[in-house]
């Protein structure tokens, strides 16, 4: 058991070496330094947690559903137009997508199925992504 955490270790290791990791962070670091882009995700994150807050409730305020989703489609408009939160969006998909690529690579060896789920075809020449040998 030890050797499989201390692989996981190593995995986890080179995954914060990525390309795709290094990005997305320095694009966080970027958003974060932006008063405006970070104004704006927060308000975004409060306007989305009022709304599930009401719609968990039985009785729910539609009036205030309405103005929310207004709210939220003009605060995700702007977010839109601004270059770094774009750019932290797309930095977590591309690592998000490496994630998939680990966790497909991963199920693929311990069950010897292809997991369809992620868009893999199970034909590498096709895949720049995992670099696994599949023989």
């Amino acid at each position: 058991m030890n050797e499989v955490f201390e692989r996981t270790r190593q995995l986890g290791d080179a995954l914060m070496k990525s390309e795709e990791y290094v990005n997305m962070k320095q694009a966080e670091q970027n958003l974060t330094r932006n008063a405006d882009a970070a104004k704006l995700v927060g308000r975004f994150i409060e306007l989305r947690n009022e709304m599930e807050e009401i719609m968990s409730k039985n009785e729910k305020d539609w009036a205030r559903v309405q103005t929310l989703t207004k709210e939220i489609d003009e605060t995700r408009s702007l977010m839109e137009k601004n270059e770094d939160v774009m750019h932290v969006e797309e930095a977590r998909g591309k690592f998000s997508e490496l994630i998939n690529q680990v966790n497909s690579v991963l199920h693929f060896i311990v069950s010897g199925e292809m997991d369809t789920g992620s868009g893999c075809t199970g034909n590498c020449s096709s895949c720049g992504g995992c670099s696994a040998k599949v023989n």
